[in-house]
């Protein structure tokens, strides 16, 4: 980070797509002068731009970025799966799972239009017996990231629940679905806590996203 006293450009607000990130980028005119500068961005799902001289969601940046890391490690004889739980121990195991629902047709654009309006008008209060503690509506609600810049409306929810875990939900503008964004999170104390985590966290997802789809599934009738 920048150790100046000048600004770097930031969010820690998820921004729902890509396009709103690299948005805010020329809105800014970030990377473009020393004063602001671009770290990462990355969106609900597994978008990420990792570069801000390739302003969009892009295979080849980031295999370039996948190489150097890997040049890195080599250099200093660790392997990707010693690094990645590196950065486990110290900020918790993080993983994520993806539940698409594809609705067909004028009827199913329908049911994925229920489902999406049930969620603004019937909040999920739990799902088995994990509770819901927080819900965001990004197409009602005026909310703002943290440089105080309105993000744009759309119908876009972000759920989070009392074992830590939290999903984001929204319709597929490309495809006739409807996708759930569930993200994992355990905490590890210490090295040896690290695998009982994973096996924890991958049979929970699996719970959670079990008791999503069958809520759905009823709210879309």
């Amino acid at each position: 980070m920048n150790s100046s006293s000048k600004k770097p450009c930031f969010n820690n607000q998820v921004l729902p797509s890509i396009t709103t990130i690299v948005r805010r980028l020329n809105v800014e005119n970030c990377c473009w002068n020393t004063a602001l500068f671009y770290v990462f961005g990355g969106e609900e799902s597994y978008g990420y731009m990792g570069v801000d001289s390739v302003r969009d969601k892009d295979a080849n940046a980031a295999v370039l970025m996948f190489c150097e890391l890997a040049a890195d490690l080599k250099s200093r004889g660790i392997s990707f799966q010693e690094h990645i739980d590196s950065i486990y121990l110290r900020y918790g195991y993080n993983t994520e799972g993806v539940l698409n629902l594809y609705y067909e047709g004028a009827s199913g654009a329908a049911k994925i239009n229920a489902i999406l309006k049930s969620y603004r008008d019937n909040t999920p209060k739990a799902f088995g017996d994990i509770q819901v503690t927080g819900f965001k509506d990004f197409g009602t609600e005026d909310i703002y990231d943290d440089d105080n810049e309105l993000i744009p409306k759309q119908d876009f929810y972000f759920l989070e629940l009392d074992n830590g875990y939290s999903f984001a939900v929204r319709g597929s503008g490309t495809e006739p679905k409807i996708k759930f964004y569930i993200f994992a999170q355990e905490d590890v104390a210490q090295p040896g806590d690290l695998e009982s985590a994973k096996v924890k966290a991958k049979e929970s997802l699996a719970e959670l996203q079990s008791l999503i789809e069958s809520d759905a599934r009823q709210r879309a009738l």
